[in-house]
Parts: C-alpha cells; sequence; structure tokens
C-alpha cells in the first residue's frame, strides 16, 4: 500500500497551473471556442504525463494555449529533437507564436509563448529566466515548473534547479492534487546539491502519499549510494520493487539486472547508455549491446539538443566502434560550438561599441 492516496491527477483544476483560474478554469472543463476538444485534453495528458511519468485517464479540456504549449516543448527539453534540424518541430513552434498573436491570451500565456520560443532558439538559461518570472506570480504554474525544473537539470545547474522548486514550495500544501509530486522534485534538488538528509526525509514524505512517486525513489536510490549504504539501499528498493523502474536497482547493485529494452525515446536511450557504460566499468562483458543501442542514438548524433545527452550518445558510438558515427558527432558539435563562439564575438562587440562616446 501507498499509505495515504494521492489525489487523482484528473482531479486537478481544469487549469493545471494554478489556481488562479477559478471559475474560468471549471468552465474549460466544457467545449469553448478556445477549447479545440480532443487537442486539448491531449495537451493536459501531456502536462501530467510530464508530472506523473504515467498518463491519466479522461482527463478535463484546458484553455487554447495550454493546448498548444505542452507539445513543442517536450521534444527540445526530452533531447528528442531540434528545430534546428526538425523541419516540423520548428514548424510548429513558428506556428503557434503568430497563432498566439492573434489570440486574447494572458499575460502569463504570453509569456509560455515566450519561453518556448526562447527556448527553440537554443537560449536555455534565458527560457529558464522567463519560467522563473511566471511562478513568481504563479507559484502553482505546474507548467513552469516543472520545464524550469528539467532545463536546470540537463544544464547542470543543479543549485538553481532545486531553487527553483525551494521558492514556490510553501504554496504547494498538501489540498492542491499533485503536490507530493513537487516534494519529489524538491527532494531531488537537495540531493542533487548534497543535502541527503534532508532530502531522503521529503522523498519519505512523498512515497508515504504516493508510492509509485519515480523522483522520490530516484532520490533515495543516489541517497544511499552517495552514503554507499548498499545494505540499506537494496533493502528500500526490495521493499518497494513493484513502484519503480529497473534503473533504481541498478543503482545500487550492478549484479543481475535484466537486460534494458528502450521505447526509443532519449530517457530510455540515455539509460542504456549509462547502464553498458557502468557494466563496463566494473568489468562486465556487454557482449554486443552496444551495437543495438547505437541503432537508436545514430539518429540523435547531429542534434546536440544537451550535452547531457550528447556524453551519452558518444558512448554508444565508441562502445559500438561506430567510427563514422562518432566522426560525424565531433564534427557537428565543433561546428555549433563555432557558431556560438562567433555570436558570443558579435554580442561582445555590440556591447564594447555602444559603451563609445
Amino acid at each position: 500500500m501507498c499509505g495515504r492516496t494521492a489525489p487523482p491527477p484528473h482531479a486537478l483544476p481544469p487549469h493545471p497551473l494554478g489556481r488562479r483560474a477559478g471559475a474560468a478554469a471549471n468552465a474549460a472543463a466544457a467545449p469553448t471556442r478556445n477549447d479545440h476538444g480532443p487537442e486539448s485534453r491531449r495537451g493536459f495528458r501531456a502536462v501530467i504525463a510530464i508530472q506523473t511519468w504515467r498518463a491519466p485517464s479522461s482527463p478535463p479540456g484546458i484553455p487554447f494555449i495550454m493546448r498548444l504549449a505542452p507539445a513543442p516543448r517536450v521534444q527540445p527539453i526530452a533531447g528528442e529533437s531540434s528545430p534546428r534540424f526538425n523541419k516540423e518541430l520548428d514548424n510548429a513552434v513558428k506556428s503557434m507564436v503568430e497563432l498566439s498573436k492573434s489570440q486574447p491570451l494572458t499575460e502569463r500565456e504570453k509569456l509560455h509563448v515566450s519561453a518556448l520560443e526562447i527556448l527553440a532558439s537554443g537560449h536555455l538559461s534565458k527560457a529558464c529566466g522567463v519560467w522563473d518570472q511566471i511562478l513568481q506570480s504563479y507559484p502553482t504554474d505546474l507548467l513552469a515548473l516543472r520545464f524550469a525544473h528539467d532545463t536546470y537539470f540537463f544544464l547542470g545547474y543543479h543549485t538553481q534547479m532545486r531553487d527553483s522548486i525551494a521558492r514556490v514550495y510553501r504554496h504547494w500544501t498538501p489540498d492542491i492534487p499533485l503536490s507530493s509530486y513537487v516534494k519529489g522534485l524538491y527532494s531531488f534538488g537537495l540531493m542533487e546539491t548534497n543535502f541527503y538528509d534532508h532530502a531522503e526525509k521529503l522523498a519519505n514524505e512523498a512515497l508515504a502519499v504516493n508510492c509509485t512517486d519515480a523522483y522520490s525513489v530516484h532520490t533515495i536510490a543516489h541517497v544511499h549510494e552517495m552514503k554507499v549504504n548498499l545494505k540499506g539501499g537494496l533493502a528500500f528498493m526490495e521493499q518497494t520493487e513493484t513502484n519503480w523502474r529497473v534503473k533504481n536497482k541498478a543503482l545500487i547493485s550492478l549484479k543481475g539486472i535484466p537486460r534494458c529494452q528502450s521505447s526509443g525515446s532519449m530517457l530510455d536511450v540515455v539509460d542504456n547508455c549509462s547502464m553498458l557504460y557502468r557494466f563496463q566499468l566494473e568489468g562486465v562483458n556487454v557482449g554486443d549491446r552496444w551495437q543495438n543501442v547505437i541503432q537508436l542514438t545514430r539518429k540523435h548524433a547531429k542534434n546536440h539538443v544537451w550535452l547531457f545527452n550528447d556524453a551519452h550518445i558518444l558512448m554508444s558510438s565508441l562502445g559500438a566502434k561506430d567510427h563514422k558515427t562518432t566522426k560525424e558527432f565531433l564534427t557537428t558539435l565543433q561546428e555549433l560550438a563555432n557558431q556560438f563562439l562567433l555570436f558570443a564575438k558579435h554580442c561582445s562587440m555590440v556591447v564594447f561599441r555602444s559603451r563609445e562616446p
């Protein structure tokens, strides 16, 4: 049993990003001229699935901009693709921006559109700044909360990741659905910044509400790993075995872990790469498994959305001894780095000249 039952995801107010919507949000449960039926419900599902890592059933409708916001955002944040190479994604972002100009959007919705446009352009830290700006006024905006958290994570900004949750944490009272998941996110940030005891405490509190909270399970696995508490970690994982994915136990023990099967998503891809690399560090013969993984990573070799993903893609091409993909990966990464260096140099010249008398 999970302990106290968590509110079902579909119990969230129809506007899933905070309380301000009030009666207007409740009205959004029924189709309106700004509520596009199935598309709106898919958007709501996306928000819930991103937060819970589970697909909710029968969610209500949500307003126009929230119908559009999640879909094009998820691909860059997950590292699935980039508008630089994916014309369909690029067109989706541009279409959303243009469509938003003809809609009576709130200031918050305009900021969400702006964050997406900035993210798609590759200015990741700046996009986080916009999400943090939204959270200053709307601390229970779940979309801004989760995307800021994840983007900070992939940037390696662990302190900012933790603090993005810490600033709004007190607003997520137990009566708000999904608040236990926010507690789990906060625990993860604490763990990533070496506050292990506090992280474990909050993660256990979140699991008392919902034992399937993947972030909290993941946090506790990492806490045991970092404390080198292998016995305690294995005991925890075995006691909660039905509630976690196989990767978490592998953080504690590399023995007896079945071969990972990937869905093709970047999360699964990097998990596979990480696991095989750890096996090899332990002296395990992984056979031809890298050949299977390279089939998934090869198509992402030129994307360079996240350096986090890039490191794992390089692991796979080196592990598979795929010299062509390795060369393509390194060449396109260098080209992208050169573009940013030229851009930075141009910006420096603009700033310098603007200061001339």
